[in-house]
């Protein structure tokens, strides 16, 4: 999904904090959190990549607006220096508001990623998301009013012993929310913490 080319791959920041079941960076002792690049790092790489012919980048941090402060200082920065691409991220529900979605717009981003994964409150706290439904609504309608688009990601198959029956309600935000929804069948686990209901 893109809206300019050609498209450059930027990583800003490596690592999650979270601790969601399915990742396939899951480690449950993981202590370390997130490194990141300063900004004037990130930015000095943008500006390599508008002199190398690139139009649009797509930021592929985990967690592109964990640190707001960071993620606002990024937006303000490329706005200021009137960088001329298009931009595409991913960040959790939890994590932004108004404010910061606006000021992504403003500086070029023309959509994000929202990993929503169910409509079930209950397979929510299984995946150990951190999320409520309530942020999800919010953070879809937020983006959309600052005119972004809006991708969200769901799990199908998410265990538990009731997961046939939450299967259709699961998806239904998918139906319901503004967004274009991509799906994807749960990884196989071992271990308790994948069969808490």
């Amino acid at each position: 999904m893109y809206r300019r080319k050609p498209v450059a791959v930027v990583l800003t920041s490596r690592g999650c904090n979270r601790h969601c079941i399915f990742c396939f960076q899951m480690d449950r002792k993981r202590r370390t959190g997130i490194r990141y690049r300063s900004v004037e790092n990130v930015l000095e790489e943008i500006e390599l990549c508008l002199r190398q012919g690139y139009r649009e980048i797509k930021f592929i941090d985990d967690t592109f607006a964990e640190d707001r402060e960071r993620a606002m200082r990024l937006a303000r920065e490329i706005k200021r220096r009137r960088l001329d691409f298009t931009w595409f991220a991913s960040a959790c529900v939890n994590q932004v508001d108004r404010e910061m979605l606006q000021a992504f717009r403003e500086a070029g981003c023309w959509a994000i990623l929202f990993g929503v994964e169910s409509g079930v409150q209950k397979n929510l706290n299984t995946l150990r998301k951190g999320i409520t439904l309530a942020q999800a609504r919010n953070a879809v309608r937020w983006a959309k009013e600052a005119g972004l688009r809006v991708q969200t990601t769901f799990v199908l198959g998410i265990p538990g012993r009731r997961t046939r029956r939450r299967s259709g309600r699961s998806s239904s935000p998918a139906r319901s929310l503004p967004t274009w929804p991509v799906s994807t069948p749960s990884p196989p686990f071992r271990g308790p913490t994948c069969t808490t209901t």
